[in-house]
Order: C-alpha cells, then structure tokens, then sequence
C-alpha cells in the first residue's frame, strides 16, 4: 500500500513538471497517461 503510494506521488511529481516543462503534444500523451491510469484503479 505504502509502495503503490509513493509511487503514485512520484508519477504525480513527474506528471507535474512534464506539463510545466513541455509542449502541447506532451500534455496530450501526458493526460492519456492520467486517463488510463485513473481507469484501472
């Protein structure tokens, strides 16, 4: 539980400077990503 926790929170980290730092097109990939994540829980 812990584990998928953290690794929740980096991904979310990750998710966050990807949209900051990137372009369009990777804020696209970026919200399938989140889609088919949050899909699966």
């Amino acid at each position: 539980m812990l584990v998928a926790l953290l690794i929740a929170l980096i991904f979310f980290i990750a998710m966050i400077v990807a949209v900051l730092l990137g372009s369009p097109d990777q804020r696209d990939i970026v919200k399938d990503c989140i889609d088919d994540i949050l899909g699966t829980i």
